[in-house]
């Protein structure tokens, strides 16, 4: 996915704004992706299916804590390019969720 499209998804929410999604979340002190996911799964939208596709493999707990790992993980799934941009705003949430979160 190019970086103008990421932009364009980023500005489209009023929620997020524009930060790093290719960075790892550091220290095991922080929620992770997958934790996150699972708390979403009651959401009514794109992101509560995908926690609801997702979180019925129990490997997820064994991919890595970053956006290019989760990627790698739906590509070989053969997900949708839908899901795969799902993911992207998905990670997004979690990263400000993550911010919040330490304040």
């Amino acid at each position: 996915m190019s970086n103008n499209a990421d932009s364009l998804l980023i500005s489209t929410s009023p929620y997020l704004k524009k930060i790093d999604s290719e960075e790892p979340c550091e220290g095991q002190s922080k929620l992770l992706f997958y934790e996150w996911l699972h708390l979403q799964m009651p959401r009514n939208d794109v992101i509560g299916d995908l926690a609801k596709n997702v979180l019925t493999d129990p490997a997820i707990k064994l991919i890595k804590n970053h956006l290019d790992a989760w990627h790698t993980y739906l590509k070989s799934r053969a997900t949708s390019s839908i899901k795969l941009l799902t993911l992207r705003y998905a990670w997004c949430e979690y990263q400000q969720f993550l911010i919040l979160w330490n304040r």
